[in-house]
């Protein structure tokens, strides 16, 4: 039995070093006493051994490094450690408070500025929507004022996923980046044909989730994307096949919106054209989607 040359260095992963490493290590072999290793075969043999193990070496160094948490570098493979069941934070739209006085054409009870509501502020030249959450209803008692309008930066969007029982590969997969994670609504239609609705939340805690728990579960996917998923008749409520996926949420743009305090508001608003509307609080809160230093530091914590 051959006796082990000392000269392999398997720590030596330069490609010259792995080069030199195998022609000492030939050197030291009786068959190869007068080979001359400089030589154009059996330097292109050697060059191609150092060659297969440098590749090698940097491709099992970039698979180790992807498997942890703590060497990951790109994105994807920091967010695709899902047994640490950590979502990370996405962008968050900026909120203003706005001081809203309406004098109506005739005496009403009330009136209801809708739900969506859009507003707009320009910054740097650069046009930004905002809408109202939700309805605001003001009172006649009150004089239709109210100094507690709150709207939210960011374009409402929705979209329709139909239920493909037959894909066993079906994802539902939110189409547009920098969604606001937190103004995502779901429902679900039973059908094209039977518009009844259900509405699902998100699930915070797997502990307080049923068989019948209308919920759905949040992750960014490979793509940056978020995506839903839905229980399996264990965990959470199944969906059935030809359920229509409803999903309402606004894209934001961060923290680009923070300090805007000069909106313009629609031509009516609750069906009245003569309304004065100042701001309360500039906008604030805005944010853009987590970073990967935050979500190395944060996940093992939530853990």
């Amino acid at each position: 039995m051959a006796k082990a040359n000392s000269a392999i260095r398997v720590t030596d992963l330069n490609f010259n070093n792995i080069k030199n490493n195998l022609k000492t290590f030939l050197r030291g072999k009786p068959q190869f006493t007068d080979y001359d290793f400089e030589g154009s075969g059996l330097s292109n043999i050697i060059d191609l051994l150092a060659y297969n193990t440098y590749y090698n070496a940097v491709y099992v160094n970039m698979v180790g490094n992807k498997m942890f948490l703590d060497s990951a570098q790109i994105r994807n493979n920091v967010v695709a450690r899902k047994m640490l069941g950590y979502t990370p934070t996405s962008a968050r739209g900026s909120s203003a408070t706005l001081n809203v006085t309406i004098t109506p054409t005739s005496n009403v009870v009330s009136l209801t500025i809708a739900a969506n509501t859009l507003f707009t502020s320009t910054i740097d030249g650069i046009q930004y929507k905002f809408t109202t959450p939700e309805p605001y209803v003001l009172l006649q008692s009150t004089g239709y004022t109210s100094n507690t309008i709150v709207i939210k930066e960011g374009e409402p969007l929705a979209e329709r996923i139909t239920v493909d029982a037959a894909d066993t590969t079906q994802r539902f997969v939110l189409g547009n980046p920098n969604i606001d994670t937190t103004s995502i609504k779901v429902r679900i239609q039973t059908s094209s044909s039977n518009t009844s609705l259900r509405t699902f939340v998100e699930a915070t805690n797997v502990v307080d989730v049923t068989a019948n728990s209308n919920v759905y579960f949040i992750q960014e996917n490979e793509d940056g994307k978020y995506e839903l998923l839905f229980g399996d008749g264990v965990l959470g409520t199944a969906l059935d096949d030809d359920n229509i996926v409803i999903v309402d949420y606004r894209v934001v743009n961060g923290s680009a919106t923070n300090g805007a305090n000069n909106f313009t508001a629609p031509s009516s608003l609750a069906g009245q054209a003569s309304f004065t509307v100042s701001v309360a609080n500039s906008a604030f809160g805005g944010a853009n989607a987590e970073s990967v230093p935050s979500i190395k530091f944060n996940a093992p914590k939530s853990f």
